[in-house]
């Protein structure tokens, strides 16, 4: 409902979308990323409530389809020009889980890739929401006052803020202060956090994700994939970078930042939308000088773009001739 509201909202004059007064807007497509570690009976509720919204509130007609959220991620970077054959992994640390995928782009014919999944692992005890947590407790143990923070909502409300902003701190330098005035009971807080204390913390969470990486790898049967990309806002961490980074280049690959980290993977379902998308696989058709240039000409009106739902072939190339 929330989405639905914003996209039509975004179509109104002032919005990201908008549209002239006396224009139709059609949407051709609605696209839902899914954790790719969900069963095929969870997807089917989660795409059954969503088509049971979106066309509701966006019309009969529109085709819904959910995407694995590691397959967006690898299309966002299978698409950066020049496009070429390539084997990569994936590493998403987000705010509920951890996943590692590798994927292969190959070239079917002059112009036509296909991009596959090779392997694919999702940790969901090792995530964003996991580091918050564990910072928390480490702030609830040095507390100067009686009165315990994670029993309290507000309490909890104002140092998962302050947290947040304390880890972004730590990116870029050695120590962070959390700081709240009246957290609970009228109390005020204030914890210098340090990196070292920071990732001695969650020591064995950044060993998970390196665990994770090797166990991939193995799945694959190589020994080296060239490129890495980086994804999640948890993976911006210093020290998840170093580790990684460590594990790879001795195996003669290297960490990629070329994608955005935080919308790569709802970006990357906007491209799935575009193109036949088959489960763990998708094929698409470009200029691989200019895939950028192709894929717009698929969300334009009047220019071949996504076709509306006709049936109930999940796998039917989705598009849009309405615009939108």
């Amino acid at each position: 409902e929330v989405v639905c509201t914003s996209l039509l909202d975004a179509t109104k004059v002032g919005g990201v979308l908008q549209v002239d007064e006396n224009e139709v807007v059609e949407w051709g497509a609605f696209a839902v990323t899914v954790p790719e570690c969900l069963t095929e009976k969870q997807r089917q509720i989660i795409l059954s409530a969503v088509q049971k919204v979106a066309k509701r509130r966006l019309g009969g007609g529109l085709k819904v389809n959910a995407f694995n959220e590691t397959l967006c991620v690898a299309l966002q970077f299978a698409m950066l020009p020049p496009m070429q054959p390539k084997v990569f992994m994936s590493v998403d640390l987000g705010a509920s889980k951890l996943s590692v995928s590798a994927y292969e782009m190959v070239q079917q014919e002059v112009g036509v890739f296909r991009v596959v999944e090779l392997a694919s692992r999702t940790d969901v005890f090792c995530s964003g929401s996991e580091i918050e947590y564990r910072m928390m407790q480490w702030c609830e143990k040095r507390r100067p006052f009686q009165n315990s923070m994670l029993t309290s909502k507000p309490a909890l409300f104002k140092l998962r803020k302050e947290i947040r902003q304390a880890l972004k701190t730590l990116t870029v330098a050695e120590e962070a202060t959390i700081e709240t005035d009246n957290v609970v009971g009228g109390h005020d807080l204030q914890l210098v956090l340090t990196l070292e204390d920071f990732e001695h913390e969650c020591a064995d969470i950044f060993d998970s994700i390196v665990s994770l990486t090797s166990a991939v790898l193995g799945m694959t049967g190589r020994k080296c994939v060239p490129d890495c990309v980086l994804v999640g806002g948890a993976m911006r961490i210093p020290r998840a970078q170093r580790l990684l980074a460590a594990l790879l280049e001795g195996q003669g690959g290297v960490i990629r930042k070329t994608v955005d980290m935080d919308r790569a993977i709802s970006m990357g379902a906007a491209t799935a939308a575009a193109f036949q998308c088959e489960g763990r696989s998708v094929s698409m058709a470009l200029d691989p000088e200019k895939p950028f240039v192709e894929l717009a000409k698929r969300f334009r009106k009047g220019e071949g773009g996504l076709d509306r739902e006709d049936s109930s072939d999940v796998s039917h190339p989705p598009g849009t001739s309405g615009g939108a």
